[in-house]
């Protein structure tokens, strides 16, 4: 099981988070689940098949799960909300959770310490935050991936190319920018740039992935992570957020990988 690292954000070396914002040197890993590949349809250009999973001789020992709040709450400094207020939360907010107790999580703080926010707020996803490793390389790949994950969470919005919205290409676009690539601002134009890769069993973290739809030959756009998954600006979750490549959704539509 492969670790994908991302920066936390520190909010007066308070809280630990994941968004689109100034970063501090607290680095932690997502290390996202895999699961069994679904057989792939008939094969055509590039080829479907399921992208090998990493393996690592040694277990990284989880830090704790991944959750997001999903809607404005705050954070204390005990399980009472009449301790110390540490920090308000928008929603989306992506928090480390360490602790489960009765009506509250507790969550890793940037400072090291733990704060406390009532559960309902909460929904925790199927992803673990390790430690990143200390031997892990800046490749412009992994470097493309730990921008794209700060975008979690930003909404949705047809033609967006701002933290206040993003398309699929629009976010793409973005991504690589800020990585010193400039690239085309349709994805129609971005899928002739760059090397393309015949095979998803050779994509990388870091190559863009493009979609077909039944009226468009390039109608979506996203960026591998690793482990069979990939981000995007998906229009039907209305925002950034993490898919499988193996959802037969995705997979039989994939017609272009390019580096």
């Amino acid at each position: 099981m492969g670790a994908i690292r991302v920066r936390t954000v520190a909010a007066c070396t308070v809280l630990a988070v994941w968004q689109a914002a100034v970063l501090a040197d607290t680095t932690l890993s997502l290390e996202l689940p895999i699961r069994p590949p679904q057989p792939p349809p008939s094969a055509s250009a590039p080829s479907r098949s399921a992208p090998p999973p990493r393996t690592e001789s040694k277990r990284t020992q989880a830090i704790g799960r991944l959750g997001v709040t999903v809607n404005p709450a705050p954070i204390y400094a005990t399980r009472s909300t009449s301790s110390r207020l540490y920090a308000r939360c928008e929603s989306l907010t992506y928090l480390a959770v360490t602790h489960e107790a009765g009506a509250w999580y507790g969550v890793l703080m940037a400072d090291g310490s733990v704060g406390w926010i009532p559960r309902q707020h909460v929904r925790l996803l199927d992803y673990e935050v390790v430690p990143a490793s200390p031997t892990a390389t800046g490749a412009l790949g992994e470097r493309i991936v730990q921008t794209a994950l700060r975008f979690l969470g930003i909404p949705y919005r047809w033609g967006g190319t701002s933290y206040n919205g993003l398309d699929c290409s629009g976010f793409v676009q973005k991504v690589f920018a800020l990585n010193g690539i400039r690239l085309p601002r349709l994805g129609r134009h971005q899928a002739q740039v760059g090397t393309p890769i015949p095979d998803l069993s050779m994509v990388q973290p870091g190559d863009r992935l493009y979609f077909r739809s039944s009226k468009q030959p390039i109608a979506h756009t996203g960026i591998y992570i690793g482990n069979g998954y990939f981000i995007h600006a998906a229009s039907s979750r209305g925002r950034v957020a993490i898919d499988r490549i193996t959802d037969p959704k995705y997979l039989r539509t994939l017609v272009g990988i390019r580096r």
